[in-house]
């Protein structure tokens, strides 16, 4: 028997098991800190102080950007990305818009990260 055959399932065999690893790796992503951060600017920005909500909002921002750097997942891409508004606009002093956004990023921490697939109801 050649070695290339022989090799060959175990081949196979260590990249199936490393891939159904990985498919199942970023689901479970700790939202704690960045919402912490997320809700503090949430409160400044409905209070109408700007200066504290720019100051949370960027410090949110840091911390899921860290975070998505770390371990980044599409939930976590959703939330950079509404932080990032946020903050934009938090320097253009739109600060109902920038809050808008933050309301939006803390709803997607809150939604469910079960992976849904098709073929149900």
């Amino acid at each position: 028997m050649k070695l290339k055959y022989a090799f060959a399932p175990l081949l196979l065999s260590s990249l199936a098991v490393s891939g159904a690893y990985a498919a199942g790796a970023p689901m479970s992503i700790d939202f704690t800190e960045v919402k912490t951060q997320s809700e503090k600017a949430l409160a400044s920005g409905k209070q109408g102080n700007a200066e504290a909500f720019a100051q949370a909002a960027e410090e949110a921002f840091k911390q899921a950007k860290e975070q998505n750097d770390k371990r980044s997942s599409p939930a976590m891409q959703r939330i950079v990305g509404k932080l990032r508004a946020a903050v934009n606009e938090a320097k253009a002093g739109k600060l109902a818009e920038g809050t808008l956004a933050v309301e939006e990023a803390i709803a997607n921490m809150k939604q469910p990260a079960a992976p849904k697939f098709g073929g149900g109801s």
